[in-house]
């Protein structure tokens, strides 16, 4: 699992544990991809620049899980997605155990899972969380776009369903929307 302030960045050439305030290297490194790493503030804790946060600093109102198999779409995603302001990438999940683990310790608010996941499936983590709490919103974003797995994710709570191979941009999209209607909060 790759927790963006946590474990090990995009670059693999550090690590840290799980809830380590990251180090400007690290957070220099997370910005090459586009990055920007999300450090809780209900403590006025440091900032991700190490400055203190002022009275009535935001941090971003949009956190996202990106739950691939793929090393590659996950960064690419993750550089992608991370320059939308309002909205930061805290975790990166390659599994069916890495995933279930990244939303139960991180809670993000959005979901970007894909279905074939090496050690599951995207739609038992759907199922599960959604049970959980509904209040996380999912955007599927799997190669397997037959009717079927969109019927079946529909029904689970999916809210969005996309293809990848066709629908990046529809993806960057939603994403600035659920930031925007989130913003209006």
């Amino acid at each position: 699992m790759q927790l963006l302030t946590g474990a090990e960045c995009p670059s693999g050439n550090k690590k840290t544990r799980v809830g380590q305030t990251p180090t400007r290297s690290m957070l220099i490194d997370l910005r090459k991809f586009g990055v920007i790493p999300y450090v809780r503030t209900d403590r006025k804790a440091d900032n991700a620049t190490g400055e203190k946060l002022h009275e009535g600093t935001l941090a971003p109102q949009m956190r996202v899980l990106i739950v691939d198999d793929s090393q590659v779409l996950r960064e690419r995603l993750a550089g992608m997605l991370g320059r939308i302001s309002g909205l930061s990438v805290v975790g990166l999940s390659q599994s069916f155990s890495e995933a279930r683990q990244s939303i139960r310790e991180l809670r993000p608010d959005l979901v970007i899972l894909d279905l074939q996941l090496g050690d599951g499936s995207g739609i038992d983590i759907l199922r599960e969380t959604k049970l959980k709490d509904p209040s996380i919103r999912f955007i599927v974003f799997t190669n397997q776009s037959e009717l079927q797995y969109r019927l079946r994710c529909e029904d689970l709570g999916a809210d969005y369903f996309l293809c990848k191979s066709t629908e990046v941009k529809s993806l960057v999209a939603i994403s600035e929307r659920l930031v925007a209607n989130a913003g209006q909060n």
